[in-house]
């Protein structure tokens, strides 16, 4: 056990005596995130017993946490500002906070108000103490009076408190991801989702690259699971060949099976039964002769097995374009969800973003509390091509580079600075090109050319363009040069040998001046 965590333990102790007699709750979390104490109060409120409590461990995340246990307390993690130490290894400025901290739980979420006081000993960070209100606080609206004057704070606070909301709107326990959002197409997917998983019909999920469709159509499968009786048969049709193909149904097929002798044994009502479920992805790279044993095995299977695939574009519409076999277009197709790119829900982007900031929490030791305005900016501006994985990979990226608890716009990827850039300043103009004022300039340099080389002769001026003298004369009457041109670029000089009927008269020139 390390120094700080003997330090608060026995810290923890000693709260007993004076907090225990408490009736709103009180807690202790260590240095490493730890819940060390905890008051009757808050047992209770959580609805633990004092051996359930020990080495629980908060996170700064509104999803499910990697140990199932956690989740109970993980929306009692003080900010993540608190654990920090400045760069230069001095103590953070602040020492306190308030903000909100939440119990969700199947009857719904209790948000109260909270004080978090940091406690040192010689500077050795020993935990945070809270002081939970009694009183329930609207946690989607309070970012309550976090460190004055710090909007980077309140902005994160009140972005982690609507992720919270969500969740406890849609009592969803599956990651999220594209279903983030306060956009009306987010919160219109949100209750198709819902309403979807519950539902055992083919479904469709289309949208361009990056949209997440793979990760919807996975949440729709293992949520619609009622146990892990029968796994989600996946199959990823660009590298699938017809062998591939072949065993993926055998599967589903071994499946449909074995819950006919099961319910042949134990009778059990059909809404308590398990559907079998393949997940085919990308059915619009899967080749014709998979896509004839898929539509033969549904055509068999009848409404034995639930599919649910994904595509870029609707499969009625590569049908519609004879792109796609009719038959297996309309079976694979009874609910159709189209995902839009992420550029046409851009007020989702800082709660997406955080969202990932979040999901990062999860895993990683150090836990950041979202962004800064800057970098939040950034992330506003740009119009994300790759959208939703872009987004995810890029905020992924400016965790790793994050040195504080707060990613700044020099932790984002220089790939995406440097594209922020080149959007801001745009496609160059697309630059007209006439031919015919091309080369008329290009004959009128050649014509002065011959002209000076000639020394104003238009006999051989002629000769060295290759035309005729008569042509040569309607050129420069076209063109407008004067006798006065010529003698600045001659210098003035006849050559003596030249006759003058040969030489260009002023007379022959339409002056421009």
């Amino acid at each position: 056990m390390s120094g700080n965590m003997k330090k608060s333990r026995k810290f923890s102790r000693s709260l007993g005596t004076h907090f225990d007699r408490s009736e709103d709750p009180i807690y202790l979390v260590s240095a490493d995130r730890k819940i060390v104490y905890m008051n009757p109060a808050c047992l209770a409120w959580i609805g633990l017993e004092p051996e359930q409590a020990e080495d629980l461990r908060c996170f700064f995340t509104s999803e499910e946490t990697v140990e199932p246990r956690d989740d109970s307390v993980k929306g009692l993690c003080p900010p993540p500002e608190l654990f920090s130490t400045e760069p230069n290894g001095s103590q953070p400025s602040c020492q306190t906070l308030s903000a909100s901290i939440f119990l969700s739980s199947p009857e719904g979420m209790d948000a109260r108000p909270a004080t978090f006081h940091r406690l040192t000993e010689q500077g050795e960070l020993l935990g945070v103490l809270v002081f939970a209100g009694s009183q329930a606080s609207n946690v989607a609206d309070d970012a309550s009076g976090c460190v004055p004057g710090s909007s980077e704070r309140v902005q994160s606070q009140a972005l982690h408190n609507a992720l919270a909301t969500i969740r406890e709107h849609h009592q969803s326990n599956y990651s999220m991801g594209n279903l983030i959002g306060i956009s009306p197409f987010a919160e219109r997917l949100r209750r198709q989702t819902d309403a979807i998983i519950g539902l055992d019909a083919e479904t469709l999920i289309t949208g361009p690259p990056g949209s997440g469709r793979e990760h919807l159509a996975r949440t729709i499968a293992t949520s619609s699971c009622a146990n892990d009786r029968f796994p989600v048969t996946v199959l990823h049709c660009v590298l699938a060949d017809d062998e591939l193909t072949q065993d993926s149904l055998d599967q589903v097929a071994n499946q449909i099976a074995h819950r006919k002798n099961h319910a042949k044994a134990i009778p059990v009502p059909s809404s308590e039964q398990v559907t079998p479920i393949l997940l085919l992805l990308d059915i619009d790279k899967l080749t014709h002769t998979s896509l004839i044993r898929v539509e033969q095995f549904l055509q068999q299977s009848g409404s034995a097995c639930r599919v649910i695939s994904t595509s870029e574009i609707s499969l009625l519409q590569l049908a519609r374009e004879d792109k796609f076999p009719a038959g297996i277009a309309h079976l694979l197709t009874t609910i159709e969800v189209p995902l839009v790119p992420l550029s046409h829900r851009s007020e989702d982007v800082p709660l997406m973003a955080q969202a990932f900031v979040e999901q990062a929490n999860r895993t990683r030791p150090r836990q950041l509390s979202g962004f800064d305005d800057s970098s939040i900016q950034l992330l506003n501006e740009f119009h994300w091509p790759g959208n939703v994985e872009q987004l995810e990979q890029v905020v992924m990226a400016a965790c790793d580079n994050a040195a504080g608890t707060t990613i700044l716009t020099d932790d984002l990827p220089d790939s995406f600075r440097h594209a922020v850039r080149a959007f801001r300043i745009g496609d160059p103009e697309e630059t007209k090109i006439e031919l015919n004022v091309w080369l008329e300039q290009l004959e009128l340099e050649l014509i002065q050319r011959a002209v000076i080389q000639a020394k104003g002769n238009k006999t051989k001026a002629a000769q060295l363009l290759g035309i005729s003298r008569s042509r040569l004369i309607r050129r420069i009457d076209h063109f407008g040069l004067s006798a006065s041109s010529v003698d600045k670029a001659t210098g003035g000089a006849k050559p003596p040998s030249a006759p003058d009927d040969q030489m260009i008269d002023s007379s022959e020139f339409e002056e421009l001046e």
